[in-house]
């Protein structure tokens, strides 16, 4: 990936081993940009910067161990939920007498 400097990213990674909590991202080699963080915990995805907003990288920064589970309990139903969702269905036509 290449910075909007001009200069070539690395993947960097930062770890909170206690609350079990990654933050992956992308570093520039030239301006040391920090862009496109994503938020793990206990292995599983949470989070993502934005455009224009580094809210992966906000979560990480404030994580209580109360918070990384509510984060991840929440995120957890959701991604559940709409693995669980059955496709969609085409809506049904009305019959007209």
């Amino acid at each position: 990936m290449q910075c909007p400097c001009g200069g070539a990213t690395d993947r960097g990674k930062a770890r909170n081993g206690p609350l079990k909590a990654d933050l992956e991202y992308q570093v520039c080699q030239g301006c040391g940009r920090v862009s496109d963080a994503e938020l793990y915990i206990q292995g599983r995805w949470v989070s993502s910067d934005l455009p224009g907003d580094a809210i992966a990288r906000r979560w990480f920064n404030e994580l209580t161990e109360e918070s990384a589970e509510q984060l991840l309990t929440v995120v957890t139903a959701l991604q559940d939920a709409l693995e669980d969702d059955p496709a969609p269905r085409e809506p049904e036509q009305a019959e007209l007498f």
